[in-house]
């Protein structure tokens, strides 16, 4: 007949099993993925005080118009020339477009402090004196390395004699100063300052040529 297992060499393995499986399962765990978002919290101080009743002149930015591969919450580099990837575990706080918005109207507010400028462009209180059109047709590039953005955009006079004030299509570079995710954003924000004091620009020669 067959001889009963020996349960005391039994359980010795069993419970070497069980930290086995126990241990793998820690060393398999899948990292957290981290956000980032590219409004600093020095231009939101410059907006926070702000009374529309007290300002010249007020902007508001339209939703942002971006391009397809943009449309995600990981964040996109380039891989090569005609390679772009996508990263699981780096995302957008919030959606991209939206961002974009929120970035560009508070360099507007610190680059004209006489203007009252709408950050929330979901919400139509009432007319703005200037509206600004972004389409954003590429932002990526490299980590470490060259970081691209390239946007149509323009400036409307809106009211009485509405007309555009400037329309242009813009490129902007910037080096990420490090391999890293977080100096790929900080790089980011920087593209985006600049586009926002080319359309600063454009509103700033507008009211000084007015008569």
């Amino acid at each position: 007949h067959m001889k009963s297992p020996n349960l005391s060499s039994i359980a010795p393995l069993a419970a070497g099993l069980l930290t086995l499986v126990l241990s793998s399962g820690c060393l398999s765990r899948s990292p957290e993925a981290r956000t980032y978002v590219t409004s600093s919290s020095d231009g939101w101080r410059a907006l926070a005080a702000r009374d529309e009743a007290a300002c010249a002149f007020s902007i508001r930015v339209a939703p942002v118009d971006l391009a397809a591969y943009l449309d995600r919450p990981e964040i996109v580099t380039r891989a090569s020339g005609i390679e772009i990837q996508k990263s699981a575990l780096q995302r957008w706080g919030i959606p991209l477009d939206v961002a974009i918005d929120e970035s560009v109207s508070l360099r507007l507010a610190q680059a004209l402090p006489d203007a009252f400028v709408d950050v929330f462009s979901d919400v139509r209180r009432q007319p703005s004196d200037y509206l600004v059109n972004i389409s954003v047709v590429r932002l990526d590039g490299y980590l470490g390395g060259e970081v691209e953005l390239i946007a149509q955009w323009s400036v409307v006079r809106t009211g009485a004699g509405a007309k555009p004030v400037a329309q242009r299509v813009g490129r902007y570079a910037a080096t990420a100063g490090a391999k890293s995710i977080e100096a790929y954003v900080q790089a980011v924000e920087k593209l985006l300052a600049d586009l926002g004091d080319d359309i600063a620009a454009a509103v700033k020669a507008d009211r000084a040529a007015k008569p």
